[in-house]
């Protein structure tokens, strides 16, 4: 594949990259200080120059302009740097012989061509080393010729001795650069094979990660989907009990596949993230389903609370902003045995978009400092030993941490024993469509009541967290709302006001239910409650499923008919696309099962190929509506498949849509797979939320 190599070629490139980085920073430090040493030596030559009465002190301008025409040329990084490099020697050397050639210069001259190619040595170019010493040995000769000829002003009986220190000095200097340029290089060639054997390593984790999640869900998408399925044709509660534990089971499983692969990619620097447009309503719907709360034992309250005003179409990274919340909020349901959680999502404007805001408080045992600093070093489930009801691997956090970083974002956790915790996320975000994600139709139609008593919370800031949810609605759609804290100021108020919806949670409503069943001629009664809650017999209240937030509460209130409004609460069990044709195509017969199951609850037409070649013949002799392909099957793989299955589609007229259904969901593959052409995206395990909005926007229905 194409994206694939490029992806595998830039991929082997970024270790030498980065050591290329720290190189090139390393040699333009060595520039800037052959520069300032040339800019200090040139001034240094005009006293001598002058002092002496030298006659050729025209060389001077030549070399002050030679050293400016160099910082130029280093400012701009005009040239490249090698030969920048030969040209600040030039510069030197003819500081050098311009000092060398006269006869005062004689002791001063090893001194110089020392400093220079002591200057060089950070270069590695051999050559200045070379032709540094010849400069030097050409000089010496013209100090030899004028003391033979009786010009030189120095008189040393110790001459012949001193000149034969001074050039052992400089040839010592002159071997020592080329023994340090050759071990630098030695030293580099070695480092640079150790990152590529470490890379390679790293790849073949990578590799062996990808192959271990493909194999891993394949046996767990069999087991999702079968017992989703066998969860909604058993007859029996206690049939469907067993398969909901079956499901849950499954979930978990593949939530700590994922944990393990997205770990591996933020500790191995590979971790990546995507820039789509997302719904924010539909980011917060999948993270609250995939707690789980109904299968859950001594589960705390939960508090939805999600900003009206933030933007209903955003740029961002779906899967991963749904992982940040899941992590969080599952961390504090698990940790919080009485009491609450809040989880409230929140924007703050600003010129690139908005920073979507997360905010988790919980009612737990909290953690000391040392706790906090022990997780954001890495992995640490507290209380690991004691707590072993707390399922997964302690990696939540840490991977949170990973996602916010690689967002750009940032993570802020305070808490304190016995005091719960409060943990802040931060993403930026681009807006793709501007608005509101939730508002109320008509704010002067309703009057809305909320019936909580204030008795039935053994912890203060459960209420806080209910007042604080309930009063955000209230505020930012305009509504005229009531709240009332007993029954009888509930009888009264009813009796005054001309309600027109009425919440209150199964506490509420078990204190009389034969009343609150008649309210329901005069009004919209809505029970806020558990899954297990069953109103009295032929009750008409509108059931809103635990845990209580803003996007069904705000559907509940624009529904035009007690009808309607529970209609918007259950549209997942009643979506159909009646008469699709659906190809499916894997390589793995559990896999062609599951989906000839699931798909086929949706009133779909559904046809399988176990291979590519296979699902290429079927498009030829028959028309589909939409192709789930496997991405990683022997012989023939889906990318290769589905671009043979659109060059023969393109002289037909035949618009069939293609989905890459896979369990290659390591960073990148989503990307990977739209630029191969897919038009969707669906991975396995299979959730029914995903395959449900992927099959709704690909066909319209």
């Amino acid at each position: 594949m194409a994206a694939e190599q490029e992806n595998q070629k830039n991929s082997n490139r970024q270790p030498f990259a980065e050591a290329g980085k720290e190189e090139a920073q390393r040699r333009r430090g060595a520039e800037l200080v052959i520069l300032t040493v040339l800019s200090v030596c040139v001034p240094a030559l005009v006293p001598g120059a002058v002092s002496f009465g030298w006659r050729d002190i025209w060389v001077l301008p030549f070399l002050f302009a030679g050293t400016g025409i160099c910082w130029v040329l280093y400012i701009r990084r005009l040239m490249s740097e090698r030969d920048r490099l030969w040209l600040y020697a030039v510069c030197g050397w003819g500081c050098i012989i311009f000092d060398g050639v006269h006869p005062t210069a004689l002791y001063g001259i090893a001194l110089m061509c020392c400093l220079l190619m002591v200057l060089f040595f950070q270069t590695d170019e051999r050559g200045i080393l070379h032709v540094s010493f010849l400069v030097y040995l050409f000089v010496l000769g013209c100090q030899i010729v004028m003391i033979l000829r009786g010009e030189s002003v120095i008189s040393d009986p110790f001459l012949a001795g001193r000149l034969t220190v001074h050039t052992a000095c400089v040839l010592l200097i002159w071997r020592v650069g080329l023994g340090i340029i050759r071990r630098r290089g030695e030293d580099r060639a070695s480092a640079n094979r150790i990152i590529e054997e470490l890379h390679f390593t790293r790849r073949r984790t990578e590799n062996f990660m990808a192959n271990v999640a493909h194999e891993l869900r394949t046996p767990v998408n069999v087991v999702t989907g079968l017992s989703s399925v066998m969860e909604t044709r058993l007859s029996e509660e206690e049939d469907r009990k067993d398969a909901a534990h079956i499901l849950e089971a499954g979930k978990r499983l593949s939530d700590q596949v994922d944990d393990i692969l997205d770990f591996t990619e933020i500790e191995t620097g590979r971790f990546t993230v995507a820039k789509e447009p997302y719904r924010i309503a539909e980011v917060v719907g999948d993270a609250i389903n995939a707690l789980d709360i109904d299968t859950r034992e001594h589960l705390p309250e939960i508090i939805v609370d999600v900003d009206a005003n933030i933007p209903p179409v955003l740029i961002g990274d779906a899967r991963r902003i749904k992982s940040v919340l899941t992590h969080l909020a599952d961390n504090a349901v698990k940790f919080t045995r009485r009491g609450g959680v809040y989880l409230n999502v929140y924007r703050v404007p600003k010129d690139y978009g908005i920073n979507l805001c997360i905010e988790v408080k919980d009612t737990c045992i909290g953690m000391s400092r040392q706790v906090l600093e022990r997780l954001r070093e890495g992995v640490y489930q507290q209380d690991a030993e004691r707590n072993r009801e707390n399922t997964g691997f302690g990696l939540g956090l840490r991977i949170v941490y990973g996602i916010v970083h690689a967002m750009g974002g940032f993570v802020q956790i305070s808490s304190a024993p016995g005091q719960g915790t409060e943990i802040r996320v931060s993403l930026p975000q681009e807006i793709a469509e501007g608005g509101r994600c939730m508002e109320v139709k008509d704010p002067s139609a309703v009057l809305a009541a909320f019936y909580q008593r204030q008795d039935k919370f053994a912890n203060a800031a459960v209420l806080d967290y209910y007042l604080r949810m309930i009063g955000h609605v209230i505020r930012n759609n305009a509504l005229t709302v009531h709240r009332v804290t007993t029954l009888k100021d509930c009888r009264e108020m009813l009796a005054k006001q001309q309600v027109t919806h009425l919440f209150l949670s199964e506490e509420e409503y078990r204190e009389d239910p034969a009343y609150f069943d008649a309210c329901c001629d005069e009004m919209q009664v809505i029970v806020v409650a558990q899954k297990h809650f069953r109103p009295s017999p032929f009750s008409r209240v509108t059931l809103l499923r635990k845990p209580l937030y803003a996007f069904p509460l705000v559907d509940v209130l624009n529904a035009e008919s007690e009808q309607e409004a529970k209609a918007a609460l259950y549209t997942e069990a009643e979506l159909r696309f009646d008469g699709l044709r659906v190809l499916v195509v894997d390589d793995e017969e559990m896999n062609l099962l599951v989906a000839r199951k699931m798909f086929a609850e949706y009133g779909m037409e559904v046809k399988t190929a176990s291979s590519g070649p296979e699902s290429i013949e079927r498009i030829r002799k028959e028309d589909f509506d939409l192709v789930f392909m496997d991405h990683m099957m022997p012989g023939m793989d889906g990318v290769e498949a589905q671009h043979r299955i659109r060059d023969f589609l393109q002289g037909t007229g035949r618009r069939t849509m293609i989905v890459a259904l896979t369990a290659n969901t390591v960073s990148g593959a989503r990307e990977m797979m739209m630029e191969e052409g897919f038009d969707g995206f669906v991975a396995k395990p299979i959730e029914r939320q995903e395959l449900e909005r992927t099959v709704s926007e690909l066909t319209g229905r």
